[in-house]
């Protein structure tokens, strides 16, 4: 019995042994070719990883410019974004994440940046928004975020808009680490590269593009270009990870980040691929095609309820938008610089304003822009007071007309 029960468990014991060598060969050799075969899928999908993640980089700067229209705002469309506040675009991407700022970033104070690389970004006179710094009297100059309630606009930077992915070490001795918002390759330009740092490594320029048959307008259509150098981080067109993203079929734009302009003569890209056209940024108010007029005139109607009969009185329009973060005004032309009301008889009274535009098209941005009617002093020189009879804000969003017609009834006593 013993000896069974020894036998049993020697053969237990053999059945029990590990794999053989030859085995364990074949097992290593399987594992081998799957990895050989899944390794490229492996890297090919953080490739794509990376690619999404700069597509959606893409989408975070788009809203952080020009907002999302399909949010709503009781019951409206939401406005917000770095246009919205500040009436333009920005110059680069640093410009989103910090208000005051050098150009080239590692640079973190006015005193170390060199003095024409420091850009300040907006800033009003609350005694008269009218008035540049230089002008307006001392302690009375804010360049923050600000509610002008003589025309009941915000006005100034807001950010930030953009929170930095990276932060980026400095080349220089006098240079700090600074945030930058790099794409979905991590890609980033050397600090000390000039203004292309405060780009964060995009392809990032304003550019504008003017009809070749007809003469060029002086204040052409603008839009923004922003891309991805891609995996490879240089401009090139292929292979697809490697490809500046998203695509431009126009030879028009420099990586350098400069302006471009189409020269007369040339022809449009078919179909213009843009980050941000003209069109989704601002609304056109005003163009007059009988270049090369310097300004574009537009007119505006005002209703006034008359309660009792007089004289007629003298009137003016302001118009107050926002632009670099201030705000500016467009005026009557001095050769009509007023419009009288008639006040012969009672009722309801339209009178007609004539403004002109200071470019030619002009252009609102998007956002809240105000309306003003004052009286008007015709005693030589004559000058449009700041005695208003009212003024009321409005908002613009593009593809939506520009209102010309104001049913106010004003009340004449």
């Amino acid at each position: 019995m013993a000896a069974m029960f020894n036998n049993t468990l020697c053969k237990k014991q053999k059945n029990a042994a590990g794999f053989t060598i030859l085995e364990l060969l074949m097992v290593v050799a399987i594992l081998s070719t799957i990895a050989y075969v899944t390794f490229p899928l492996l890297e090919n999908n953080t490739d794509q990883v990376r690619f999404d993640d700069t597509r959606n980089r893409l989408e975070t700067i788009r809203r952080a410019i020009i907002g999302d229209s399909s949010r709503t705002v009781n019951g409206g469309p939401e406005i917000r974004g770095y246009v919205a506040d500040t009436g333009s675009l920005p110059q680069n991407i640093q410009a989103l994440m910090e208000k005051d700022y050098c150009t080239d970033p590692q640079y973190r104070t006015k005193a170390a940046c060199p003095t024409s690389a420091w850009v300040k970004q907006g800033g009003v006179c609350l005694a008269d928004f009218t008035l540049s710094e230089g002008s307006c009297p001392v302690g009375r100059w804010t360049d923050k975020y600000t509610y002008v309630s003589e025309v009941g606009l915000w006005v100034g930077w807001n950010g930030p808009y953009l929170k930095s992915s990276t932060v980026v070490p400095p080349t220089s001795t006098a240079g700090k680490k600074y945030p930058a918002y790099a794409d979905g390759w991590g890609n980033v330009k050397d600090p000390g590269s000039g203004a292309v740092a405060a780009d964060s490594g995009w392809r990032f320029s304003i550019y504008t593009d003017t009809d070749p048959t007809t003469t060029a307008p002086l204040k052409p259509e603008e839009h923004l270009l922003v891309q991805s150098l891609g995996r490879d981080g240089a401009a090139s067109t292929g292979p697809v990870f490697d490809a500046d993203y998203p695509e431009v079929n126009y030879p028009d734009v420099s990586v350098s980040g400069s302006p471009d302009y189409y020269s007369a003569g040339s022809t449009f890209p078919t179909p213009p691929q843009r980050f941000i056209s003209s069109n989704e940024y601002r609304v056109k108010v005003a163009e007059d095609n009988s270049l090369p007029s310097a300004k574009a005139s537009f007119d505006i109607t005002v209703t006034f309820n008359v309660k009792t009969a007089g004289s007629s009185k003298d009137l003016c329009a302001r118009l107050i938008y926002k632009e670099n973060a201030s705000l500016n005004v467009v005026n009557q032309p001095s050769s009509s610089p007023s419009s009288s009301l008639d006040l012969g008889t009672t009722g309801i009274k339209t009178v007609t304003f004539k403004l002109e535009g200071p470019q030619n098209p002009f252009y609102l941005p998007m956002g809240n822009y105000a309306l003003g009617i004052y009286e008007y002093d015709s005693s030589p020189p004559g000058s449009c007071t700041d005695t208003k009879l009212e003024v009321k804000t409005y908002t613009t969003m593009p593809g939506i007309p520009f209102i010309t017609a104001y049913d106010w009834k004003i009340e004449i006593p």
